[in-house]
């Protein structure tokens, strides 16, 4: 029959359709299954991590709730004991802030020139009413130093959100992603804000924490190697 080849030929189109729908529908599947298996690593991952950077975070604090004066030798002595450097890949730096308003300025300048240097003063790019300034610090790389004592990290719109969510909200807060150029290659710094608030006050509502708050204990991150460290190159 004339119609037979016609036949066969559609029949091939329909039977290619079809295993082509069963074979895509499979590989859909297949790449469904594996997503959601590195998703669900990759989250596990991170939550370890982030579980650790808590658990840093809060044996640091404890150093400055426990005791009404730091020194810089005990500051480090104390960051030795919990080889920081070693276990935390991707830390960079690390940092006690605390809040300073613009009336206190110039007190806070004078009581920190003794723990620190006669010329200690708080670096911020414009005039405001607060600023969160680092006063003791320790980095992995002591030639790339971008948070000394002194430094105000809320003259930047992104940690000074980060920090004030922090404070507000009682918990840790990453900032937004901060590029910058280090020897000719670009770093992507992420801050890491854990509050830090007196002993024995009420921590009820936003309006206690931030009349608690003694300050932050503020991590800095190369973005780049964290997540290499995470889930490899």
């Amino acid at each position: 029959s004339k119609l037979l080849p016609i036949a066969l030929l559609l029949l091939g189109i329909a039977l290619s359709n079809i295993y082509w729908a069963y074979a895509t529908g499979e590989k859909k599947e297949f790449s469904r299954k594996y997503f959601d298996q590195v998703t669900e690593n990759a989250w596990d991952m991170m939550s370890k991590r982030l579980f650790l950077q808590e658990n840093l975070s809060r044996a640091v604090s404890g150093l400055f709730t426990t005791s009404d004066t730091i020194s810089t030798v005990e500051w480090n002595r104390f960051l030795d004991a919990m080889d920081w450097e070693r276990r935390y890949p991707g830390l960079q730096e690390i940092a006690f802030v605390v809040p300073v308003t613009e009336e206190e300025r110039d007190r806070f300048e004078r009581r920190m020139q003794f723990p620190f240097s006669p010329y200690f003063r708080v670096e911020s790019e414009e005039k405001r009413d607060d600023y969160f300034v680092v006063t003791f610090h320790r980095a992995l790389n002591p030639n790339r130093v971008f948070y000394k004592a002194g430094t105000d990290l809320g003259s930047e719109k992104g940690r000074r959100e980060a920090a004030r969510q922090s404070r507000d909200w009682g918990r840790p807060v990453f900032s937004p992603l901060l590029i910058r150029r280090v020897d000719q290659e670009m770093r992507w710094d992420l801050l890491y804000f854990y509050p830090v608030y007196r002993p024995g006050r009420g921590l009820s509502n936003v309006k206690e924490r931030r009349s608690a708050l003694f300050g932050w204990i503020a991590t800095v991150y190369d973005a780049r190697k964290l997540f290499e460290s995470l889930y490899g190159s």
